[in-house]
């Protein structure tokens, strides 16, 4: 094993799950697809008829949310930077698709002023302030990661006199990834790649996410992708 990355593992055969997916979409699924359904279901609980809002909703964790909540019978809005991962955003289900900016204004009309049920988010610093500001009364905030920082201030104000619920999130149960998986399985919900690259281009792969060039997520293949 070298750098993180090695050719074979062994695991227990109750890790193991059935795959008739490719190879590049079975690899870009099982991290952000446990993630993202322990947030909403598993976390938030979401239901039909909730209004969702997902931060960052090109992201791998945040394309797969967006399909979880539509499945879920939810109305979906996310954000993204550019105008092409906002038209991605809407092409796998959102309802609707902002920059981070523009969020707040909009989720109020979106609402009809009454504010959004449930806000994904893993950005971290950057978007916490807006993603309370967006939610309803009772609403809940759930969070998985700190992509742009850790450190947050928060008005306690806020907080009790909008009786908000913050909820971290991390991974999920082997029950939660059998459930999830037969859905992507069945073509329910489908991974996002943005593309794939052999494992000598590992640097470009890294250079990509840090200048947010990827919608979805990059998949290495150990050995040239042309034979999968």
């Amino acid at each position: 094993m070298d750098g993180g990355l090695c050719e074979e593992v062994v695991v227990h055969e109750r890790e193991l799950l059935p795959c008739s997916l490719p190879p590049e979409k079975a690899a870009a699924l099982p991290l952000s697809l446990l993630t993202a359904w322990h947030m909403l279901v598993g976390r938030a609980q979401i239901k039909a008829g909730d209004r969702v809002l997902v931060q960052a909703g090109a992201s791998g964790v945040g394309s797969l949310a967006i399909q979880i909540a539509k499945l879920c019978g939810a109305q979906v809005a996310a954000t993204a930077s550019t105008p092409e991962k906002r038209a991605r955003c809407l092409e796998i289900g959102a309802d609707a698709c902002w920059t981070y900016d523009e969020a707040v204004s909009h989720a109020k009309t979106w609402t009809q002023k009454s504010g959004v049920d449930v806000v994904l988010d893993h950005v971290g610093t950057a978007t916490w302030e807006s993603s309370l500001r967006m939610l309803r009364r009772g609403g809940t905030y759930v969070t998985c990661g700190a992509t742009t920082g850790h450190l947050a201030t928060l008005n306690l104000r806020l907080l009790f006199f909008k009786q908000l619920n913050i909820m971290g999130s991390t991974m999920g149960s082997m029950a939660e990834m059998h459930q999830a998986w037969d859905l992507a399985s069945m073509g329910a919900i489908e991974p996002v790649v943005d593309r794939v690259l052999p494992v000598r281009e590992l640097g470009l792969a890294h250079q990509l996410l840090e200048d947010r060039n990827v919608t979805g997520k990059i998949v290495i293949a150990l050995g040239d992708p042309t034979d999968w």
